[in-house]
């Protein structure tokens, strides 16, 4: 999304840097829904709010600012109220599954892998018995 560029590049809104690799992510698509990554602050959460505005009015598109949900890892739960009334939206509690994958969860505790596979078995439709495989790249 330009936008979201434009927004990162005159420091309206700030990535967020993943592990030794220094990979900035800031938006994650998934054909209707949208995954922003960004600083915990009062201002990266305007900008968010005024780029789905300009979107809604780009696009003619609806967003249901009542239908989304924010969380936050590492932020203090009087924080995440006043950020989600900026953007007319509920908080979430981390950890949450969101399409299937767990986000903010411990991921050395065997409870998370062993839901994630236990999704992954009602959701593959092979013949019983095929064998299948699973590729899961540690960062």
């Amino acid at each position: 999304m330009e936008i979201v560029r434009q927004a990162i590049k005159t420091n309206m809104l700030k990535e967020m840097k993943i592990r030794e690799k220094e990979v900035e992510v800031s938006i994650i698509q998934f054909v209707d829904n949208n995954v922003f990554i960004c600083k915990a602050s009062d201002n990266d959460t305007s900008t968010i709010k005024s780029i789905l505005k300009c979107f809604k009015i780009a696009s003619r598109l609806k967003i249901k600012f009542h239908k989304s949900k924010i969380g936050g890892l590492g932020v203090h739960e009087h924080e995440m109220v006043r950020y989600s009334r900026i953007l007319h939206c509920n908080c979430i509690i981390v950890p949450f599954t969101y399409l299937s994958i767990v986000v903010g969860g411990n991921s050395k505790k065997q409870d998370l892998w062993q839901r994630a596979m236990n999704k992954l078995r009602i959701n593959y439709k092979g013949k019983k018995g095929d064998p299948y495989l699973l590729l899961v790249k540690y960062v």
